[in-house]
């Protein structure tokens, strides 16, 4: 959303997501991170772009816990764990 003229952005296909169906976000104050269906994808808010992009081995991203050293992702119930150091 821009504040000052209210227009919302819509981030698609175009902008580098994989699937228009989106279930989780998650900040870590330089990237938000954006769960679907069996992905992951970091997105850089000021350029509305995707910059890293991970296929998972489930249907359903439920929850991303970002941290300094890794990537915690909640999906179909298991948890996985992706070192930071190893995204591009």
């Amino acid at each position: 959303m821009t504040l000052t003229t209210g227009a919302w952005r819509n981030l698609a296909l175009a902008e580098g997501l994989p699937a228009t169906s989106v279930h989780t976000l998650a900040a870590d104050g330089k990237s938000l991170w954006v769960g679907g269906l069996g992905y992951v994808a970091r997105v850089d808010p000021k350029a509305d772009r995707v910059t890293a992009l991970a296929y998972v081995r489930a249907r359903r991203i439920e929850s991303i816990h970002p941290t300094d050293t890794s990537l915690w992702v909640l999906a179909d119930g298991g948890l996985y764990r992706v070192d930071m150091s190893t995204i591009p």
